[in-house]
């Protein structure tokens, strides 16, 4: 296989379930793992504040890098390799963010910009909740017989969303109030009307 095949696939690719098979069970632990780190790495700084806002952003910055190279991926297959799974779609299908898990990482992307704490609660939360749609039960990633890189975008973003969205939370960067929690109805509304919308 070639790096060509391997990133933009149009290879034959059988589906096989691999779900909770080695790598699925690695994937998750890995991301504990991250998630434990990052909060001892935390606590025992000098300057947590700067830590905390490291970590943040490079996590934020491996989702941009996924979401850009996945644009990149579409952009290529449909408009220089003209692959037959690609008709019918257009460039705004490539840039606007689609399904709920990309639209969960656009908003963690953005929570690093716009610094706000209902911000942070809202994208922690709707990264939390794709991320454990997938892990309990992936539609994609883990289920081909080849991992190509729509495979493993598949896999890295969630597993980032995953460790992003609770690293929020255990780094207190986040903070859940009773009385605000019709902004984060109003808000999960809006991504579902969007979402429906796609």
């Amino acid at each position: 296989m070639s790096f060509t095949e391997w990133f933009f696939g149009g290879i034959d690719n059988p589906r096989v379930e691999n779900q909770w098979g080695p790598l699925h069970i690695a994937t998750l632990v890995v991301c504990v793992a991250l998630i434990i780190a990052f909060h001892f790495i935390v606590k025992k700084s000098k300057n947590p504040e700067k830590v905390r806002r490291t970590i943040i952003c490079a996590m934020a910055g491996a989702i941009a890098f996924f979401e850009i190279a996945s644009r990149f991926m579409y952009f290529m297959k449909l408009y220089y390799f003209q692959q037959p799974e690609m008709n019918g779609t257009g460039l705004l299908w490539i840039l606007l963010p689609k399904p709920w898990c990309a639209i969960s990482c656009w908003l963690l992307i953005a929570c690093v910009f716009v610094k706000k704490t209902f911000f942070y609660n809202f994208a922690s939360l709707s990264a939390l909740l794709c991320s454990v749609i997938f892990f309990a039960y992936p539609g994609v990633g883990y289920n081909n017989q080849y991992l190509l890189f729509d495979n493993w975008y598949s896999i890295l973003t969630h597993s980032l969303l995953l460790t992003m969205s609770i690293s929020l939370i255990v780094l207190k960067v986040t903070n859940f109030r009773y009385r605000e929690i019709w902004k984060l109805a109003i808000c999960f509304v809006l991504t579902f009307a969007y979402g429906f919308l796609q």
